[in-house]
């Protein structure tokens, strides 16, 4: 499990690391901007469960908030096409943690942990 949570803290810091350079962009309107400022909000939400999170409070915590990263992905996408690398690793992410809470899930139910 603990593999599962260190590829995805470096995939979400990456992904923080991206949006933060676009962020940097002055020729953003306010809608990118907020998109922006929304997915580098919940990249940190997210990266935060997963440090201080037991296993069954990691579930609790991340279930939802990949759908919430991929709404947000779908709208920085819609807003302008040199934002859609950005939107696609965050849709990545959001996969990520999504597998990651079936992970987390499945080793509970199991009561390997």
């Amino acid at each position: 499990m603990n593999t599962e949570k260190v590829k995805s803290l470096q995939q979400i810091i990456d992904a923080i690391k991206d949006v933060q350079e676009a962020l940097q962009d002055p020729t953003l309107n306010i809608a990118q901007r907020k998109a922006l400022e929304s997915a580098k909000n919940k990249l940190r939400e997210v990266q935060n469960d997963i440090i201080i999170s037991s296993e069954q409070g990691l579930i609790d915590a991340l279930k939802g908030k990949s759908d919430q990263l991929s709404t947000i992905a779908d709208k920085i996408n819609k807003e302008a096409a040199k934002l859609s690398a950005i939107a696609e690793k965050i849709k990545k992410v959001a996969n990520v943690v999504n597998a990651l809470v079936t992970i987390a899930t499945a080793t509970v139910s199991a009561g390997l942990i």
